[in-house]
């Protein structure tokens, strides 16, 4: 069977999205401080982001994406 090329895929592994929350062992209840952020930033300021668009001349649509510690690059062929 042919494998799709244009597709990339994920990790065969993945890790549960609660292992990164606050735990009380009391009553096993999600606490989530809403005034804090790891960043340092304000509640009402915006992150920081990149975006440029045609990086790859060849596709009918590319574009690159930063966001904190994420680079994405998008194409279209």
């Amino acid at each position: 069977m042919p494998i799709d090329q244009r597709r990339i895929n994920g990790p065969d592994v993945s890790i549960p999205y609660y292992i990164y929350s606050n735990l009380n062992k009391k009553s096993d209840k999600i606490k989530h401080d809403f005034n804090i952020r790891n960043d340092k930033r304000a509640n009402n300021e915006m992150r920081k982001i990149f975006l440029k668009t045609g990086i790859v001349s060849q596709a009918k649509g590319s574009a690159y994406i930063e966001l904190g510690n994420t680079k994405v690059s998008l194409f279209c062929f």
